[in-house]
């Protein structure tokens, strides 16, 4: 019976240890999408449909974080996406309400045109995450001193749409359109 009880743990602790947090970047090469940290490459594979869609939503030089289970021949089974960072959405953008200085994967500013059309001091400092989201969009919370916002971004190479909805009810709220400026 200890014998039992020793290989049951056994099997509990080695279990336990194969699920490992992972993050890095992505490429894509012929097809599979590559997660590459520091000089390691895992190719990435999902069971759940749901979290393939998403991995193939991905670009080149995006980043992702998350939970999966790795093997020997450098194939990352993808568990679950805790964050994602849209290399695409780094850059500045124009909107009817300001510009949209998107300096990395966690950080934006919102630049209000003054009378004398100057963009010296932001009118937001603000703090994102980006999460899967369903079909073409991504779940993005945005965050400042006050408040979490709750939003939709659906966006490609040069324009970006923002939905936002309400954190207490899920209603939604207002639209912001962008546009990238080139760089």
């Amino acid at each position: 019976m200890k014998y039992l009880f020793f290989f049951s743990m056994l099997a509990l602790s080695i279990g336990a240890h194969a699920f490992e947090s992972y993050s890095g970047y992505i490429q894509n090469q012929g097809g599979l999408k590559i997660l590459k940290k520091d000089n390691l490459k895992f190719t990435l594979t999902a069971e759940s449909a749901e979290i393939k869609t998403q991995i193939d939503k991905l670009k080149t030089n995006d980043f992702i974080s998350g939970i999966g289970i790795a093997n020997t021949n450098q194939v990352l089974n993808v568990q679950s996406i805790d964050f994602i960072g849209l290399g695409q959405f780094v850059g500045l953008w124009l909107s009817p309400m300001g510009l949209f200085n998107v300096a990395n994967f966690t950080d934006l500013q919102i630049y209000v045109p003054q009378k004398d059309m100057s963009l010296k001091n932001p009118k937001a400092n603000m703090n994102y995450s980006i999460t899967p989201g369903s079909g073409n969009s991504w779940v993005l919370f945005l965050s400042d001193e006050k408040q979490i916002y709750y939003s939709n971004l659906y966006m490609n190479e040069r324009k970006a749409v923002i939905r936002f909805y309400s954190t207490e009810t899920g209603a939604f709220l207002s639209e912001i359109s962008m546009n990238k400026l080139n760089q």
